[in-house]
């Protein structure tokens, strides 16, 4: 009797220090964080397959929810990316099975007039294109093109063409119920894929 009572004592503890190590860390090492562009976090300790739900939220800052957004990524579902159009704090709230996190405050600032980097002289405009349609498209969730690339299994090899991104956006479920990836034309998919390509 008493080995059993040993035992049962033992699981909730050793379950509780797992839980314990399940936080919120800021993907990339930056202290200021800035608005207009997106700052992607990860939840670390625990597997959270993309059928996992998973509520998000913002609280208890100085920036209100119609300034700022925060979006699960599709392909990489322990990824979460927030981006504000204006200054101020926020906090982050996930709620997942049993278990609420928060990571913040977040300080963003704002730097008038700032403008993504110029396009090398001599860019092939099929591939100003295509990165005009990645930027306005698929960035919120995939932050960079070395990113989207950087994810183990996927390369720029996969993506020769629009068709993998065709089958994607009708796969995945984050990108199958956008209605604005499934209007992209077969065109401008191309055009995509192109962009992937391009050094």
């Amino acid at each position: 009797m008493i080995r059993l009572h040993l035992i049962v004592l033992l699981i909730p503890f050793h379950a509780f220090s797992q839980e314990a190590d399940i936080s919120i860390v800021p993907i990339l090492e930056l202290k200021n964080w800035v608005a207009g562009l997106n700052i992607p976090v990860q939840v670390k300790g625990v597997e959270l397959p993309a059928s996992t739900p998973v509520t998000a939220e913002l609280e208890d800052g100085s920036i209100s929810s119609n300034d700022c957004k925060v979006m699960r990524d599709p392909f990489l579902p322990n990824n979460f990316i927030i981006k504000c159009q204006k200054d101020g704090t926020i906090n982050l709230k996930l709620t997942i099975p049993s278990k609420i996190l928060r990571y913040g405050p977040m300080t963003i600032h704002k730097i008038e007039g700032l403008k993504p980097p110029g396009e090398p002289a001599g860019t092939d405009p099929d591939i100003s294109l295509g990165m005009g349609l990645f930027s306005s498209e698929c960035i919120a969730c995939h932050v960079s093109k070395e990113l989207f690339l950087g994810t183990p299994g996927r390369n720029a090899a996969a993506f020769a063409n629009g068709n993998a991104l065709y089958e994607s956006i009708r796969r995945v479920p984050g990108m199958k119920s956008n209605q604005s990836l499934l209007e992209l034309t077969e065109d401008q998919l191309n055009k995509v894929a192109k962009y992937l390509q391009s050094q």
